[in-house]
């Protein structure tokens, strides 16, 4: 089940700390090949704020799995 728009907002855009970052492939032809969401996250140890992201979404294209793109949106 895709979740709702409301709820998707409410994630990525209005979190405490900030809107999610994105990173997309895009094919050849300009169509989108695949995305991955990286969640804002921020805690305090002591006297420290820790800033961090967490990839939480991510998709790609059927047709083009298995070509690396989850990996290359990771770690790029």
């Amino acid at each position: 089940m895709l979740p709702s728009a409301p709820y998707s907002r409410r994630k990525h855009l209005s979190s405490p700390f900030g809107p999610s970052p994105v990173r997309l492939a895009v094919a050849e032809d300009g169509d989108l090949a695949g995305l991955r969401v990286f969640t804002r996250w921020e805690w305090t140890t002591g006297s420290e704020t820790v800033r961090a992201v967490r990839a939480v979404d991510t998709a790609t294209r059927p047709d083009w799995r298995r070509r690396g793109i989850f990996m290359k949106l990771t770690l790029g």
